[in-house]
């Protein structure tokens, strides 16, 4: 498919953008906060029927690209740290994967459209014909693109449903579990949908500076083996294609 002008790019674009900034502009309407206030309520009281509502809610709120933090988030308010870890990381998982499958349904010819020509794009799907759990996994982890357009965008790619299953499951893993303790470290549910964590103490802040040494480790580690991994998987896939994306070093 030929690449789009950079005009008629950043006009197609605009939609994108409007589409990104519902789920913000939602959580700011005092009707979308009482529902969430009212789900959160619906899952400390009804067991196993609350934890299916939390699952659809999310399936849902992905497919409107709502950020992967508040459900993640919920799940540690309203069961606790380890008990929501387990509901959240399945949830997100499983939730990222049936909008990655409604994509490739019914939008993926036009998110084709909108990753025409982009090099780095190219360079993932050729990538992904080599390894799609890796290429999935090393995107989720580098997070060097928005994990709820993630999605959609892997959707236009032939990575395997499964493989994208599994590897959004490991590769979210280290960001569920933060988000889950943030969700621990509210007084209220409105102050979670808010985004007004309490987070102090010494041991608080030694967690959370741990875990954001940690991360830039692993974003640094993972980023170098994605490049080589993306390196080899180019030759592989196209070694006397002139026109294939260089690959970064």
């Amino acid at each position: 498919m030929p690449p789009l002008p950079p005009m008629r790019r950043l006009v197609r674009l605009l939609p994108v953008m409007a589409f990104c900034a519902l789920p913000l502009l939602a959580l700011r309407s005092p009707t979308m906060r009482a529902a969430l206030l009212s789900l959160i309520a619906f899952m400390r009281e009804a067991g196993a029927a609350g934890l299916a509502a939390f699952i659809a809610v999310e399936a849902v709120a992905l497919l409107f690209v709502a950020p992967l933090w508040l459900m993640s988030g919920v799940a540690g308010y309203v069961y606790g740290f380890t008990h929501g870890y387990m509901v959240a990381l399945p949830a997100v998982a499983l939730c990222c994967t049936f909008t990655f499958l409604v994509g490739r349904l019914f939008m993926g010819k036009l998110v084709a459209e909108y990753t025409a020509g982009n090099r780095f794009w190219a360079a993932v799907d050729r990538a992904v014909r080599a390894d799609g759990l890796k290429m999935t996994l090393l995107l989720r982890v580098t997070v060097v693109v928005p994990q709820n357009l993630l999605n959609y965008m892997m959707s236009a790619t032939p990575v395997r449903a499964r493989d994208f299953l599994l590897g959004s499951f490991i590769g979210l893993a280290p960001m569920t579990l933060f988000h889950v303790y943030l969700g621990t470290t509210v007084s209220t549910a409105a102050a979670l949908i808010a985004r007004e964590t309490r987070a102090s103490g010494a041991v608080t802040w030694a967690t959370i500076a741990g875990g954001f040494v940690a991360s830039i480790v692993g974003i640094v580690v993972m980023v170098r083996l994605g490049r080589r991994a993306l390196a080899r998987a180019l030759a592989d896939a196209t070694p006397a294609d002139p026109a294939a994306p260089a690959a970064v070093e």
